[in-house]
Order: C-alpha cells, then structure tokens, then sequence
C-alpha cells in the first residue's frame, strides 16, 4: 500500500485558481464517498482550507491512483486537467507524512504556528472517518501526527504570538490610514473570523463599527458585543458610502460585492478613498473592482507581505520544531514500513503451524485437540523468534524490502498477499 498526497497551497498557487478547487465544508460526504468508490482509492480524506486544497489517499497502485485523484478534483471542479497540473504537486510515503505533519502543526502556515490549522486537519479527519472513507491505515496515521502536533505546539510554543489572517488584515488597513481612530469600519461575516477582526478594529482604535450579517440576529449579537451597529444584509449597499473600510470573512459561494454596485458607491462618497479587504474563499468581491479610481482592494494573498516580517522573527520555533519533526518521523515511518510485512508474517506463521499440525498428528494423536493446537503455536513461534526480531530490524532501519520477495518464495506466499 502506498500514502499518495495531491494538493495545491498559497506558495505556488493564486486565489484565482485556489478557489476553483476549494471543498465547501457541507460538500465533503458527498465527495468522500464519490472518491473512494474508485477501485484504486482504499482510503482517502479531504483537506480544504482558505490556503490549500489537499487529498491524501491510500491505495495499491501508484499511478493509478494519482490519475484517478487527478481526474476526481478535474472533474468535480471543472478546471481542466492541463491548467491542474500547472499547480498541482504530489508527495508520496514519507514526503506526504512529513508534509502533514508540518501542515498540522502551523509549519506550512501562511501565518506560521496559526492556530486554526490543527482544528481544522482534525475536522478533515473526522468528516472522513465518519464517512468511512478511513481504515486502519489513516485511522491510525492522523491520529500519530495530530499528537505530534500538539507536542510541537506545546514544547516550542510555536503559536504564541503568531498573528492572525485577521490581524495582517488590520495591519494592511493600518498602513493605508495610518491612523485607525476617525475610520468607520464594515464586517461583512460573523463567523470566527469576523469576530477576531472586530477585536483587532476595536483593539487598534475603531470606534466606529458596522456589522453584516445574512442572519440579523447573528449581526446584532456580535454588534452588541463590540458596541457597533447591525445592519441587515439588504441594506449593505446603502451603508457602504458611509465607511471607510470594508472587510468581508464569509463563506459565501457567489461574490457579496459586485463592480455594478460599487461604480455607484463611489459617485456617492464623491471620489473619497474607501479600502476593501477580502479574506474569503472563494473571493467574496469581485476583483474588478480594484481597477476603479479611489479605491482599493485586498485579498488573501496580498496579506503576504505582512506575514513575511512575522515568520523572520520566528525563526528559532520553527528549527525547534523541526527537530520534533525529525525525532518522531522515524518511527512512524518504521510503523508504515512493516505494514507489508505484518499479513506476510501472519502467511509465514500459519504455514509452519500447518506443518507443525500435520506431524503432530503422526506422532501425538493421544493429545486432545486444545492441547494439540497450545503445543503448535508454541513450536511455531519459537521457530519464528529469531528470524521474526531480524526482520524487524530490518524493517526499522529500511533494509526490509530486501527480504520480502525472497520471504515470499521460500515459503510459497501469493503475491496477493498485501
């Protein structure tokens, strides 16, 4: 069995196209289960983020089953094949494990040690073990990175201090006003992020605060909180003249913004600067409207530029953390490794024991048949215990495959033995 992983992330990767194959979270079962319905895909789980796009899979045929991950995120998104593989890259056995690790744990973060990110593969996990698209393999492998990622958290203290998505979007507002205090501000969202953005806005000076919500209810509970004001979702384009800065976090699939609108904003306000932030995904405004005078427009990616300083002071978390990395790694992948190994000992074992029945039953046919099969096993695994522990040692230094095909022909075994 081989661990396949296929992904796409902000380092190669723009919005533009991050967003065409992004997983909506309440569209996971359905996909799950689409993907594990092909023959070469044993297991699999779906990671979809602001950030990444990722599928780890197991499977018994390398090629056939990174095709098959290949057509299943071409087809299910409709991007053509072509343009996917102009981003897509693959990572296989100890590079995938490794890579999850790091994602887990905040080290492939655009915002190194954020904190969302172990939530998040944890989620991704449960969605597929719910759905029983997960079996011993995975089941077994998520939860030894998810624990190696809380310990690199809690030994290096990589998330303290990290910022945020929300922090670096108040952080680019303040290089564009300097001065936060006279600003108006619009939330469009009330998830978790809208929240955090707010306590950043209201930590740096804002005084001034709209809060848009589809549900209003949800609106006015956060407005109250932060002393702003709600404001129901058929009423943002007549409040939009009044602010200065608009952000908008939420999780809609079409834009909540749109060019037509903004045009007429903008005659409004009478050419006054206004500045807009968008941290969804997919995009909630749409970016043409970045090329209309007196006004400008950020996204995901242009929050980079902020990050960057953070991850530069950082620096000593992120080698402590590696060398977590490189002291746990080992022995998970000595744990794959001798997956091979352990149906082919199972073989081995039962065909001494067949052949320790058959002359025991020449030769002690007065013992009763619990007696028999007690004397049997104990024959058979003292046969075994030197051969089985250099096999092992094998195993754990990466020698093993050395001794597997030759295992399989001496005593007989199939090779469907998996």
């Amino acid at each position: 069995m081989k661990i396949i992983t296929l992904g796409i992330s902000y380092h190669k990767t723009p919005i533009e196209f991050r967003e065409k194959v992004f997983f909506r979270k309440e569209a996971l079962p359905l996909a799950l289960t689409a993907l594990k319905e092909a023959k070469e895909i044993k297991e699999c789980v779906i990671l979809s983020t602001c950030n990444r796009t990722e599928i780890y899979i197991v499977t018994d045929n390398l090629m056939g089953g990174k095709e098959t991950l290949e057509k299943f995120i071409s087809n299910y998104h409709q991007v053509k094949i072509e343009e996917l593989k102009l981003y897509l890259w693959e990572k296989k056995d100890k590079e995938a494990m490794e890579h999850l690790i790091k994602v887990a744990s905040g080290l492939d973060s655009m915002v190194l040690g954020e904190q969302q990110i172990l939530g998040q593969v944890k989620e991704a996990y449960q969605i597929a073990l719910e759905n029983k698209t997960t079996a011993f393999i995975f089941n077994i492998l998520f939860q030894k990175v998810l624990s190696i990622a809380k310990k690199i958290r809690t030994d290096t203290t990589i998330g303290e201090g990290a910022i945020s998505i929300s922090y670096a979007a108040v952080e680019l507002a303040k290089r564009i006003f300097n001065d936060l205090n006279d600003k108006k501000v619009m939330i469009i969202g009330t998830g978790k992020m809208g929240e955090l953005l707010i306590k950043h806005l209201v930590d740096n000076g804002i005084k001034q605060l709209l809060v848009v919500n589809r549900d209003l209810k949800k609106a006015t509970e956060l407005a109250e909180k932060f002393k702003g004001r709600a404001v129901s979702f058929d009423q943002l384009y007549k409040n939009i003249p009044l602010v200065d800065i608009v952000i908008t976090s939420t999780n809609s699939p079409h834009y909540v913004i749109k060019m037509d609108h903004i045009k007429d904003i903008l005659k409004r306000r009478k050419n006054k600067i206004i500045f807009l932030i968008d941290i969804g995904l997919p995009r909630n405004i749409e970016p043409e409207v970045n090329s209309l005078e007196s006004l400008i427009l950020y996204n995901l990616d242009d929050l980079k530029v902020v990050v960057e300083a953070n991850k530069r002071a950082r620096s000593k978390k992120v080698k402590a953390a590696e060398k977590i990395i490189n002291q746990e790694l080992p022995e998970i992948i000595s744990w794959y490794r001798s997956l091979e190994f352990v149906p082919l000992i199972h073989e081995i074992k039962k065909k001494i024991e067949e052949i320790c029945r058959r002359e025991l039953l020449k030769i002690q046919t007065f013992l009763d048949e619990k007696s028999r099969e007690k004397h049997i096993k104990s024959i058979s695994n003292k046969i075994l215990a030197l051969p089985m522990s250099k096999i092992k040692e094998a195993i754990s230094s990466g020698d093993g495959y050395v001794y597997l095909k030759t295992l399989k022909e001496l005593f007989q075994i199939e090779e469907k033995v998996k």
